[in-house]
């Protein structure tokens, strides 16, 4: 039952008041005179008259000397059940009352209390059961502790004792189901047993019941046991078999052990077991084996002997074939032999191999089934050789298998093709990179070779890096990478072209300068972002560094250094010293009507890139435009100069 608005008891301290305001009651609430634990405790209201109507009440439950145990505040429509208190073990032996403190909606009070419990105790039992012990009583076999009934309730425990009897002796005790039973000994024979079981609740007085004795407990005695047979044919390394037909022996045993003898009664050293391989000591021979059966609890039987077996006798091989092998012969792979001994009498205990070339020459170390053939081998088949062992019969070689594949190099399976990175242009350079991550297996070394796009070889190219020189200008080149590993044959894989190789070119914007002026330079075909520098010459002055644009081209403005000598001279581009363009220049007193400049590159020095391999193709036209478009420019200032004058 839940209080208004309370999700649990609410323990109120102070007492109710003492008297009635508003009220009109007659009669008294009452709670029943006994009280057990674990059993609610409830106020009864029956018999009495209450005006007005109760809004609101709170019950208090406490002992007989006044202590506070729980209290409940509840509505006046609440089931009274909402108040009940259930003893404890706490309570045991006290006295509780309730004190009732009704409430009206205008503020009515009315305090009174309930009659006193006897003392708060537990109940018994309300029913066991009747034991017994049941079991056959032969050793090893667990006599179990049951009967008819049950305890009502059902109890939190069960202490059950086992007694041995005549001497009342406690053998074993626990609680729960595997305590239930028990299982004799040998120790225990010609003793019967009895269990003393206690039963425990919380809320009730324990209850202790005594069994029935159980059968006296004894030792079995097998029947319906057989005589055992023998299977084999006692060829020498070969086995004998005993059996012992036990469908219809009671019990069925725990164990059956044999004993393996002579035709005079002789006992064989070491055969105890159902198998028995019998020795060149025992040609000629027949045998017979008895059985021992155990189980617990039960007297050993030993069997009478069984027939004789077959004599032993020593065997031949029969029914062999010759060896079968597989295998691509492709180094690196394996060679397998097997062979067939399904029709082979008797299965062979071991069979070993011994692999030849063609010649008869056994390979050296080559004596197992799976042979790895090595690069001496190559270009040769093999065959291999079988030879069969089983204890008691004499070695059987067979004749020689087919012959394999001829031994042979192992192929790549490639990756991707290698790939150009870099400048396809003089001073610039060409990279050949191949990843192998994807090749199988992967080259243990790479070998380069150069070649221009027609297939000529490039003279003295064969690393990974080649620096274009003047005489491949204008020309493509590609390369081609041989992948090497031991056991594979060598593979050749080529990249694809690069663009034309190209040459630095410079121009400036007047050929005739005024000295001391200023005279624009351009350079294109030259290595992108890289710092160029630029001097007059004959007698070499400096111009300054400047550097190039992404596309590989440079344009700069420079002023004719004071006192510079009238006549011809030349701006020559630099990188790192090297000449890699030039172009001429005269210098004059004053203004001279300009020709259209010619462009010059450098005739043998080299020259850096105008695009990188990622552009190839687009560089060239895009410096002929830019050649073009220059000499317009110059063009037409020589013209203005000539009107001027």
């Amino acid at each position: 039952m839940v209080a208004a608005a309370l999700a649990v008891p609410v323990l109120l301290l102070g007492a109710a008041p003492a008297t009635a305001a508003g009220f009109a009651v007659t009669g008294a609430p009452s709670i029943a005179s006994s009280a057990w634990v674990g059993t609610p405790l409830s106020v009864s209201f029956d018999g009495m008259t209450i005006t007005p109507a109760v809004d609101s009440y709170r019950v208090s439950w406490h002992w007989s000397d006044g202590t506070l145990r729980a209290a409940y505040e509840l509505r006046g429509t609440d089931p009274v059940v909402g108040a009940s208190y259930t003893p404890s073990t706490t309570d045991l032996g006290k006295s509780l009352y309730a004190d009732v403190l009704l409430r009206g909606a205008n503020g009515e009070l009315y305090a009174t209390g309930t009659n006193l419990t006897g003392a708060v105790a537990l109940r018994g039992f309300d029913d066991a059961p009747t034991l017994a012990v049941t079991g056959s009583g032969v050793v090893g076999e667990p006599l179990t502790v049951g009967g008819t009934g049950a305890w009502s309730p059902a109890p939190d425990d069960v202490q059950y004792v086992w007694h041995r009897y005549p001497v009342d002796a406690v053998v074993a005790s626990g609680t729960g189901p595997a305590a239930a039973t028990y299982v004799p000994t040998v120790d225990d024979i010609g003793s019967t047993f009895y269990v003393v079981a206690t039963a425990s609740r919380w809320d009730r007085v324990d209850n202790t019941q005594t069994s029935t004795a159980s059968t006296t407990v004894h030792l079995g005695s097998f029947a319906g046991v057989e005589r055992p047979t023998v299977t084999g044919t006692g060829v020498v390394g070969s086995s004998f078999t005993a059996t012992l037909d036990v469908t219809g022996t009671t019990p069925a045993p725990a164990s059956v052990d044999f004993q393996w003898y002579r035709t005079d009664g002789t006992p064989v050293a070491g055969a105890t077991s159902a198998t028995f391989t019998p020795g060149l000591d025992l040609l000629g021979e027949p045998l017979y084996v008895v059985a021992t059966l155990r189980a617990p609890g039960h007297q050993d039987f030993v069997t009478l002997g069984s027939d004789y077996s077959a004599t032993v006798s020593p065997g031949s091989f029969e029914g062999v074939a010759r060896p079968v092998v597989t295998g691509s012969g492709v180094l690196g792979t394996s060679f397998t032999a097997t062979l067939d001994v399904t029709g082979t009498t008797p299965a062979p205990a071991s069979v070993d191999f011994q692999w030849y070339r063609t010649d008869g020459t056994p390979v050296a170390g080559a004596t197992s089934a799976t042979f790895t053939p090595g690069l001496d081998l190559v270009g040769q088949p093999l065959y291999v050789v079988a030879t069969l062992r089983a204890p008691g019969h004499h070695t059987y070689v067979t004749l020689g298998s087919d012959y394999t594949r001829t031994v042979s190099l192992a192929s790549f399976a490639p990756g991707a093709a290698p790939v150009l990175t870099g400048h396809h242009v003089l001073t610039g350079t060409l990279t050949a990179t191949l990843d192998t991550s994807a090749w199988t297996p992967r080259p243990q070394s790479l070998t380069y070779r150069w070649f221009l796009a027609d297939g000529t070889p490039v003279a003295g190219e064969t690393g990974a890096t080649l620096r274009p020189t003047a005489a491949l200008v204008g020309e493509s080149v590609y390369v081609e990478v041989t992948a090497h590993a031991e056991g594979y044959q060598p593979y050749v894989i080529a990249s694809a072209p690069s663009g034309k190789i190209a040459a630095a070119t410079a121009a400036v914007s007047q050929p005739v300068v005024v000295t001391g002026s200023t005279v624009t330079v351009e350079v294109w075909g030259l290595l992108p972002d890289t710092d160029y520098a630029l001097e007059l010459h004959s007698t070499p002055a400096a111009l300054g560094t400047f550097r190039s644009s992404s596309q590989g081209v440079l344009r700069a403005t420079v002023a004719l250094p004071a006192g510079t000598a009238l006549g011809a001279h030349s701006v020559v581009v630099l990188l790192d010293g090297a000449e890699v363009a030039r172009v001429g220049i005269t210098v004059t007193a004053t203004g001279v009507a300009p020709t259209v400049p010619v462009a010059t590159a450098a005739p043998t020095a080299p020259a850096a890139a105008t695009a990188a391999l990622a552009t190839t193709g687009a560089g060239d036209a895009t410096a002929l435009l830019a050649v073009v478009a220059l000499l317009l420019v110059v063009g037409t200032a020589a013209a203005r100069v000539g009107a001027r004058r």
